[in-house]
């Protein structure tokens, strides 16, 4: 099993796909500063691996899923959340009112959650050593500026806008199915041939909790699995997680089923009605994902399977 710890890349070439991954350290200030003004947001997350990566090529059409932080984020302007209104929501926002002098209100979404399941784009040109081609955040995502959500300043992008609708109308399109996840495949005890985990971006929300994105990928003879993981918890108030989980079966590699599942729930419901902050079940994501389906269908969501053939 190829399982490298720390940055750099790795690759891991099938029959039917190819899976590359790079993990690289926290971006620089200026690609931070270039995707804050293109999303012209006041803050993002204070540890965004930018440059970071999941890839796979699809390689009889040449199509990639991707994920990235960049557009992660994209999808979190997108979404346009409302923020979370707690006590703590005021004190995060107050220290930052400088930051925010420009922008029209201080609602926004502080804690970076997105609703994010993975792009489907054209793959680039391999390097001619094999390797993951990488780059900047901004490089390996390239996508028109986001209209402005957060300040008053506006720009016209119908002209870029036009044509990225236009190149992703002509990409096939996920569809919502009655397939599953192949349990079976998943479960068997087949060697393991290929694994990375990749950190996307994360914050501490000035120690009032945490936001994570994550993805992991395995590889076995039948199949490959991708689990994409947004984490939340605010301390003392709410627990939010959001997966999707990707699944190909191997002897049909042209076909792509993936799970979507939104969960969230206050830490008291949680914990029972015991007082929340004793809780220590839910400081980690995989802690939180066992409490959120103990107590499914309750916290649930959004539920839908989506099958994307290639």
């Amino acid at each position: 099993m190829d399982r490298r710890p720390g940055f750099g890349s790795q690759t891991h070439e099938g029959q039917s796909w190819i899976v590359e991954t790079h993990t690289a350290p926290i971006s620089k200030d200026t690609d931070v500063e270039e995707l804050k003004n293109n999303l012209a947001a006041p803050n993002l997350p204070e540890q965004l691996f930018g440059s970071s990566f999941l890839r796979l090529t699809h390689q009889a059409s040449g199509l990639a899923l991707e994920f990235n932080a960049a557009d992660a984020l994209q999808r979190w302007h997108e979404d346009n959340e409302p923020p979370v209104q707690v006590a703590i929501a005021s004190t995060w926002q107050s220290t930052r009112k400088e930051a925010v002098a420009k922008v029209a209100a201080l609602h926004y979404d502080w804690t970076y959650s997105t609703s994010y399941a993975g792009t489907l784009r054209h793959a680039p040109k391999r390097q001619t050593d094999g390797a993951p081609t990488v780059g900047t955040i901004t490089q390996l995502s390239p996508r028109r500026p986001a209209v402005p959500r957060f300040s008053e300043a506006t720009s016209d992008n119908s002209v870029s806008g036009a044509e990225q609708a236009a190149a992703e109308a002509q990409l096939p399109q996920w569809q919502t199915s009655g397939d599953s996840l192949d349990m079976t495949l998943l479960t068997a005890r087949d060697p393991i041939q290929f694994y990375a985990e990749v950190p996307l971006y994360e914050s501490e929300l000035d120690d009032n909790g945490t936001s994570q994105l994550s993805v992991k990928v395995r590889v076995m003879p039948g199949c490959w699995y991708a689990l994409l993981r947004f984490f939340l918890r605010v301390d003392g108030t709410l627990v939010r997680m959001r997966e999707a989980r990707l699944f190909c079966d191997l002897k049909e590699p042209n076909k792509v089923v993936r799970e979507v599942k939104h969960s969230e729930s206050t830490l008291a419901q949680l914990s029972g009605n015991a007082p929340a902050d004793r809780g220590v079940a839910h400081r980690d994501a995989d802690s939180a994902a066992l409490a959120l389906s103990a107590i499914a269908p309750d916290g649930v969501k959004e539920y839908r399977i989506d099958t994307l053939c290639l």
